[in-house]
């Protein structure tokens, strides 16, 4: 008789977070771009509208497609970084995974750690379904950082944090 123990871990994916910190840097720079083509916008309502209003647009679209090119994923344990990962577990799609584990049988007793007899005509296929789905809970306080540093505290002192969690499905979470 012998126990298996298999494990599941998911994470998101790195690759996924650098592209989502640079979806959302295009999108503030979006903003921005837009916030200085407001008071443009609104001179323009006074002016005619001329060839001089299309060729700023066009200008405007040179300059951010530009930019986007040249943008860069927030650095790793920066509060942008930790912004990426909760749009990312916020969006995250649900998916089944499954894997076929060989558990080898082996006759007798192991003369050696490591090295076993065994026959391939006597391997167990076990066959493990693991869905993985986004979190219910999310930190969201301090930009999602799980880890909470109360710092130094002397005996006696009582000391106490606040986190933020929300809840990103659509049925009624009871927490207690």
């Amino acid at each position: 008789r012998q126990k298996i123990t298999v494990r599941l871990a998911p994470k998101v994916d790195i690759n996924d977070v650098r592209s989502e910190s640079i979806r959302l840097k295009e999108i503030d720079l979006r903003r921005q771009m837009e916030n200085k083509d407001s008071p443009d916008k609104s001179d323009s309502k006074h002016k005619s509208p001329g060839p001089t209003s299309s060729t700023a647009r066009r200008r405007g679209t040179i300059v951010s497609l530009r930019s986007d090119s040249n943008l860069s994923p927030a650095p790793e344990n920066s509060n942008d970084w930790f912004i990426s990962q909760l749009s990312v577990m916020k969006s995250f799609p649900s998916s089944i995974c499954s894997f076929l584990i060989p558990c080898y049988i082996a006759s007798g007793e192991c003369p050696r750690p490591g090295l076993l007899n065994y026959d391939v005509a006597n391997t167990l296929f076990l066959q493990v379904h693991c869905p993985i789905v986004r979190p219910e809970l999310i930190v969201i306080s301090d930009y999602g950082q799980t880890t909470i540093d109360f710092g130094s505290a002397s005996i006696g002192q009582e000391l106490s944090r606040t986190v933020l969690i929300q809840n990103i499905t659509n049925k009624t979470i009871q927490v207690n």
